[in-house]
């Protein structure tokens, strides 16, 4: 294992201020795999390649192609910004979305949010990659019908996320007791 206090936060050189941080290495992808095919039982003489797909500040996306399964798959690395807790946190909100709002989140299938227990050396998640295009590049192209019927279907899902009320301030994740007061 990997520990990641490395994890350097650079400062821009001539205003000062914070920039994103940058990743000490690189996720192996021969470990990712070897992570895919444990959780999603993929047999080791089965194909399963993982692709780099996105990156932000503190996550890196890969894709999971298992042509043993049917359905698409992504796993989502992350820096340690607030171990354990960003994982965590991330896996219950979705959890809660699904059950309290829409199915249309992806499912998260294992995950572990402790960086210095995980052979990868980071935090990770593995979840459903949900059919579907990045509204952001097609938004100009949508119609005002569309686009009120998709603000009006947010809206919806707002609405039922509401009527859960939490107990406090804080995140929701596994270990706390900010649950659903329904």
């Amino acid at each position: 294992c990997v520990l990641r206090h490395d994890v350097a936060w650079p400062r821009h050189p001539v205003f000062g201020w914070p920039e994103p941080p940058t990743w000490p290495l690189e996720p192996s992808l021969a470990l990712l795999a070897a992570i895919a095919r444990r959780y999603l039982h993929v047999p080791s003489d089965a194909p399963c390649t993982i692709t780099p797909s996105a990156q932000g500040g503190f996550n890196k996306v890969y894709a999971v192609s298992a042509p043993a399964h049917a359905a698409e798959y992504l796993i989502r690395v992350a820096l340690p910004v607030d171990p354990h807790f960003k994982t965590l946190s991330e896996v219950g909100t979705i959890e809660f979305v699904r059950a309290h709002a829409t199915k249309l989140v992806p499912r998260v299938l294992a995950y572990e949010a402790d960086a210095e227990s995980s052979e990868l050396g980071y935090e990770w998640m593995i979840m459903e990659k949900l059919p579907g295009a990045i509204l952001e590049e097609h938004w100009s192209g949508v119609g005002l019908e569309a686009k009120i019927g998709l603000v009006k279907a947010l809206v919806g899902v707002l609405a039922r996320l509401h009527d859960h009320s939490l107990l406090g301030i804080g995140n929701i994740h596994a270990d706390s007791p900010n649950t659903t007061s329904s």
